[in-house]
Parts: structure tokens; C-alpha cells; sequence
């Protein structure tokens, strides 16, 4: 087994407050500010890629809706605040309804790109606190 201290391992005086906030404001950002830089472009590129496909299916006129969309919205906010500019520019705009299953394939993939940034987020903040993942010896290959 593997001991793990529980003391931060932070050396880099990362605040992870501030960490989480970069990480919210534009995905993977909290990983390439604490120099996790493939990892955090990774992380920026499946994510965006995963939420814009979902606002181009339908449109962010049915995708960002709290009204009708309320637990969708929710989850799409780890997004940042590029969803709140999408709601606020669109808001007042009269287009047409989306047909179904086109609405729904919109919002789940603009949902779970929202609920995968939150979890990015919880990871920069975590490895901002110095809880670094440790490998176990077997996946270290150790004899």
C-alpha cells in the first residue's frame, strides 16, 4: 500500500480559489495556469468541442433556456459565463422551435459538457490544494 501524506504538496503558491475561478471562467484554464499544459488544452478542446456541438444542433435559443430547460441550464453554468452571455444575447429573440430529437440531443450535449467542466473545476481546485493523484505501486509497476 501506499502512504499518502496529507500535507499540501503546493509549492507554486497556487490560491486554489482562484484556480477554480480561472477553471470556471474558460475550461482547463485552472489546469494550464498550475502548468498542467497538455492536460489542461485536452481537457479545453473535448469540452468546448462537446458544448458548442450541442448549441450548433439546436441553437442557443432552446439550448441556454432556463424557463423551459431549468435542470439543463444548471448543469450547463460549469460552462462559465459564456452561457449567461448565450442567454442574455438570445433571450429576447423570436425563432422558431427546434423539432425533436434535435432539441433533446442540444441539451444533453451542452448539459454534459456543463457537468464535465464542473468536474475539471473540482480537479484544478483539488490539485491547486496539493492533493495530487498518487499511483498505487501496481501502476507504477513497482516489483
Amino acid at each position: 500500500m501506499t502512504k499518502r501524506d496529507d500535507t499540501p504538496s503546493r509549492t507554486d503558491g497556487s490560491n486554489p480559489a482562484l484556480i477554480g475561478l480561472a477553471a470556471w471562467v474558460l475550461p482547463g484554464l485552472g489546469h494550464w495556469l498550475l502548468g498542467h499544459r497538455a492536460r489542461g488544452l485536452v481537457l479545453f478542446v473535448a469540452i468546448m468541442l462537446t458544448y458548442w456541438t450541442g448549441i450548433a444542433v439546436a441553437g442557443p435559443r432552446f439550448t441556454v433556456d432556463p424557463k423551459d430547460n431549468t435542470l439543463w441550464f444548471a448543469a450547463q453554468m460549469g460552462m462559465g459565463p459564456q452561457v449567461v452571455v448565450l442567454y442574455v444575447a438570445t433571450a429576447g429573440s423570436d425563432v422558431p422551435p427546434v423539432p425533436w430529437p434535435d432539441s433533446d440531443i442540444a441539451l444533453i450535449y451542452a448539459g454534459v459538457a456543463g457537468l464535465l467542466a464542473m468536474l475539471v473545476i473540482l480537479d484544478a481546485i483539488g490539485r491547486a490544494a496539493g492533493d495530487e493523484p498518487v499511483a498505487t505501486e501496481e501502476q507504477r509497476g513497482a516489483p
